[in-house]
């Protein structure tokens, strides 16, 4: 029954192998132009192999560092600290709440940020493909240490296939690794195995690489409330390729492989990558460097002749560099014995067709909207407003689908893995507290608001982040805000009910939500209640200090009166 099942999968894995090899030949161009350390798609290298010598121009390779570079910085700028996970509405703003999710946000961030779990170069390479192929990916996987419970890793294109659901979203990763047997036995265990690899383990070989894939698609049926990982809504199944040999089944809460296209063209599974729209650009820029470069060597170097009473020799021209011809002197009249054949023209014209070259493809990898190095114009604040809004506007696109599709996911998955392992809260008597027990943790408690939301089915957090690509998006938003604001407040004087529209308290939370001022240096809905308790009982004490000397003023005054009054009528002369 599972070799049937296997087989139907393998026979999956090479029809949607089949589909993904049309794409190889742009791949291997892509490789060989601007990611050259990954152009072994229809041709293979040695480790070390010298892969650029037909490359005569760096600039697609520098845009596309430069890219993605300036994405990570503008989404991810200060690592894992560039998200928070914040409290949903479904669950109160309570102290203990507020306590919890600053709790996890700094553990996730610990975590997350650790140089062993790899993210920082993860994220890199992932940023890479995505400029070059269209199509990239990142992996999460459990270590099983509490001390160090999470490893991130890029994959490339060439080692996973996919496939989409009914709306055209990924939801099925085949993924390859070609491993030594004694990789696949440090895996999966010797009694796991195949008898081939059993063999090639024993015999100590440690050059002949097996196929072991990897499928991960959503469970047909899978219960609401999960007990055990085979009931996950997403299935796992590791075999053997060749000897069709199942090796793992299991599951996870979330696709732990999560794979994103920068851009997607109707009808194709594949991405579509700032790469092949620059491709025609970069390989014009290629042949013009290439031609500068021979000629410039011309120029410097050029092919000379040599008179001689002999015939040419061979009846060719040796036009390269130092080449040297011999002729006939013979009806050639008065000319010196040796000198220059010819001369290749004036480079200058070229330039300007590589200049055009060079800003095409920069244009094609957001250089210009991503990088604002112009220091050439003074400008007011007013423009310099008016132009990042611009900038902002060209990459919102670019921004908000990397958020999505990849970031969010990636929060996600590592979120509900950190949960697994009882790092980001545990209820009290379960396993998971026993576990972290165990490991010699302190365990962390889920407050009773959350745990009774997760039995529910509810959302238990919310994913804020505070990045330059977050406040680029909601720039608009902020200022039509802020706007407003000073227009009312302008007013007021003369129109006081103007203020009466606006709520203080939901109009500071829209503008630290859009400034991107961070949850945790703000006060929870209780303390914010007993501190404007403590200040209406101030306040209400200090009037009623304050009525009292007016009456005691007043009676005091009232008493000076009255004595003076006495006085006069004392005083009055008697009739």
């Amino acid at each position: 029954m599972a070799s049937e099942r296997i087989k139907l999968l393998k026979e999956r894995y090479q029809k949607l192998y089949a589909e993904k090899q049309q794409w190889f030949s742009m791949y291997q161009l892509i490789g060989e132009y601007v990611l050259s350390r990954k152009q072994n798609f229809q041709t293979s290298a040695q480790p070390g192999e010298f892969q650029t010598s037909q490359l005569f121009s760096s600039t697609a390779p520098n845009a596309n560092q430069t890219m993605a570079s300036a994405l990570i910085g503008n989404l991810w700028p200060n690592g894992a600290r560039s998200v928070r996970l914040e409290r949903p509405r479904n669950i109160p703003n309570t102290q203990e709440n507020k306590d919890y999710y600053d709790e996890i946000t700094n553990i996730f961030i610990d975590v997350i940020d650790a140089p062993e779990t790899g993210t920082a170069a993860a994220l890199q390479e992932y940023m890479l493909d995505q400029g070059a192929f269209g199509i990239s990916g990142a992996r999460l996987r459990k270590t099983g240490d509490l001390t160090d419970p999470l490893r991130v890793s890029a994959i490339n294109v060439k080692y996973f296939l996919i496939d989409e659901d009914k709306d055209g979203f990924v939801d099925t990763t085949f993924i390859d690794f070609e491993w030594t047997a004694r990789q696949v036995v440090q895996e999966y265990g010797y009694s796991a195995v195949s008898a081939k690899i059993k063999d090639a383990y024993d015999a100590k070989d440690i050059t002949t690489k097996f196929k072991i894939v990897q499928l991960i698609e959503p469970r047909v049926n899978a219960p609401v409330v999960p007990t055990k990982n085979k009931e996950y809504p997403f299935a796992s199944i590791h075999f053997e390729f060749d000897s069709e040999k199942l090796l793992r089944e299991g599951g996870y809460l979330n696709p732990p492989i999560i794979i994103t296209r920068f851009l997607k063209a109707l009808g194709e599974k594949q991405g579509r990558s700032p790469a092949m729209f620059a491709m025609p650009a970069i390989m014009r820029l290629n042949i013009v460097w290439e031609l500068l470069m021979r000629a410039g060597e011309k120029k410097l170097d050029p092919p000379l002749y040599l008179l001689d009473n002999g015939a040419l020799g061979g009846d060719t021209l040796d036009t390269s560099p130092r080449g040297l011809n011999v002729f006939n002197i013979s009806g050639l009249g008065e000319k010196a014995p040796v000198g220059q054949l010819f001369d290749v023209g004036n480079l200058q014209d070229i330039y300007p067709i590589a200049e055009q070259l060079i800003k095409d493809i920069s244009q094609a990898f957001y250089i210009d909207r991503l990088l604002d190095l112009n220091n050439d114009t003074k400008m007011t604040l007013g423009e310099t407003q008016i132009r990042d809004r611009m900038r902002g506007e060209g990459l919102n696109s670019v921004f908000k689908r990397q958020e999505t599709e990849f970031f969010s996911k990636f929060v996600s998955t590592a979120f509900n893995m950190l949960l697994e392992e009882g790092l980001l809260g545990v209820v009290r008597g379960s396993e998971s507290e026993k576990k972290i027990l165990r490991a010699g943790l302190v365990p962390l408690y889920i407050p009773t608001d959350v745990v009774n939301a997760m039995q529910r089915g509810q959302k238990v957090y919310n994913i804020k982040y505070i990045s330059p690509a977050s406040r680029i998006m909601r720039t608009e938003e902020l200022q039509g805000l802020v706007q407003a604001l000073d227009i009312t407040l302008g007013a007021a004087p003369a129109f006081p009910e103007l203020a009466d529209n606006y709520d203080p308290d939901k109009l500071v939370k829209k503008l630290n939500e859009l400034s991107g001022v961070d949850e945790e240096v703000l006060r929870d809905t209780e303390t914010i209640t007993k501190l404007r308790d403590v200040r209406a009982k101030m306040q209400d004490q200090q009037r009623q200090i304050q009525m009292a000397e007016l009456g005691s003023k007043i009676g005091m005054q009232t008493a000076q009166a009255e004595s003076m009054r006495i006085g006069a009528i004392s005083n009055r002369p008697r009739g």
